[in-house]
């Protein structure tokens, strides 16, 4: 069956699902999705945190540019939490008697 279809251009259940797969087995970011998905999300938040932390030393060590490079860590807290969040989920979701 196609992937799309023909007459409207979306992607089909089918289409959808063999996207996902090769998502999976060739990521372009080389995710890891040999762990559970809430794990990965928490090492994306580790990664995520690591930056907001070099900003925060070039804002210090560079005072005249701290005022720029503020604004971008207070938008990577942001995504910390709502990253947080979505993880506290998927954790429930992967673990339901815990």
């Amino acid at each position: 069956m196609a992937e799309t279809c023909s007459a409207c251009g979306h992607w089909t259940r089918e289409g959808k699902k063999a996207m996902q797969e090769r998502a999976k087995k060739h990521p372009i970011y080389k995710t890891n999705f040999d762990r559970p998905l809430s794990e990965t999300i928490e090492a994306l938040r580790g990664q995520i945190c690591e930056i907001r932390g070099q900003l925060s030393d070039i804002r210090f060590a560079y005072p005249g540019w701290g005022e720029r490079t503020q604004d971008v860590e207070g938008l990577l807290t942001c995504g910390l939490v709502a990253l947080h969040n979505v993880m506290e989920e998927m954790r429930k979701i992967e673990t339901p008697n815990a």
